[in-house]
């Protein structure tokens, strides 16, 4: 139940000194960023679901309680933010089985919504999964049920509530306990545990523009599963691509080695690194130095970074 800090320019890092009351250890839960204040969700401990905040102002750890309107415990859910909303799908309940809930949690008011669909078709219940926002469409990328690894991808339109489901005939293999996270109009999905019950080495990237999957080669990429991953735009420089990982050694921060990497797709390059600088492009396009992202929402550069936090 520790809280550490990864300074990205001097790449080490930090173990927090926090006041409050701690949350218990938990494992597989979902934490998102917004106002200044890390949100905790779930995770395998008890009956009832958790609900933790890390308040950055004042380094103080609170707990949230609801109602009975609130979701029941789960880990491994997917938990995706859109404007001042979290939105929670899924996840290994504290029954034994899977869950095909879908929740809306507005962060301002510490309210939950349970979310009633209008399409006729939707993901089956599911965990491991992962779930992102472009625009007001969220996003969600394979996942476990009934022991069966899915290479499902859906997209929840937030305005409708409506469900709908993209097959390609080129596309990853079912994946759980992946990441997946939104740089510029595309989505990178990395890791994980294939068909095969085996750690996946590679990633893929879809484009929410074409609606079509890219495979991205590389000999660089070790083979992970159920690590953390996030994209950091500190000042004026290319972003770092942060991966964390859980090893024997215990935690361990993997950046992309110092002397230039290609990944390629079709002789394009699609991802540069160099002296442990990502690029990351979208058909040739490179991102903005000066771009921040907060809450996968672009901002200008003019947000402020503090202790490598992004905030308004």
């Amino acid at each position: 139940n520790e809280l550490w800090q990864y300074h990205i320019e001097a790449r080490a890092w930090t173990k927090l000194t926090c006041s409050g009351p701690k949350p218990p250890r938990l494992y597989n839960h979902a934490a998102i960023l917004y106002d200044r204040k890390i949100f905790v969700f779930g995770g395998s401990v008890g009956v009832n679901f958790s609900l933790w905040v890390f308040d950055f102002d004042v380094y103080e750890w609170s707990v949230y309680h609801g109602d009975v309107n609130w979701p029941s415990n789960r880990h491994s859910q997917s938990v995706a933010v859109f404007n001042n909303h979290a939105y929670m799908y899924g996840g290994y309940t504290f029954l034994g089985t899977e869950s095909d809930d879908l929740w809306c949690y507005d962060l301002d008011e510490n309210y939950w919504k349970a979310i009633q669909i209008k399409s006729d078709r939707k993901p089956n219940a599911m965990f491991g999964h992962t779930a992102v926002f472009n625009g007001p469409i969220m996003w969600m990328y394979g996942g476990s049920y009934l022991r069966e690894v899915t290479q499902g991808l859906w997209a929840l339109d937030t305005e409708s509530w409506k469900w709908k489901e993209y097959i390609r005939t080129f596309s990853p293999p079912g994946l759980y306990n992946h990441v997946a996270i939104v740089t510029g109009d595309v989505m990178l999905v990395y890791g994980g545990i294939d068909e095969q019950i085996k750690p996946f080495t590679g990633m893929w990237r879809f484009n929410f523009e074409t609606e079509e999957w890219t495979q991205m080669v590389s000999t660089e990429l070790p083979p992970l599963s159920g690590h953390a991953v996030a994209i950091s735009y500190v000042k004026s420089v290319h972003p770092d691509v942060i991966i964390q990982q859980n090893s024997e050694r215990g935690m361990q921060s993997s950046q992309f080695p110092d002397k230039p990497q290609l990944l390629q797709d079709n002789n394009r390059t699609v991802v540069t690194a160099l002296n442990g600088k990502t690029l990351c492009n979208n058909n040739n396009t490179l991102v903005n130095n000066n771009t921040l992202v907060n809450n996968n929402t672009l901002v200008n550069n003019n947000t402020l970074v503090n202790n490598n936090t992004l905030v308004n």
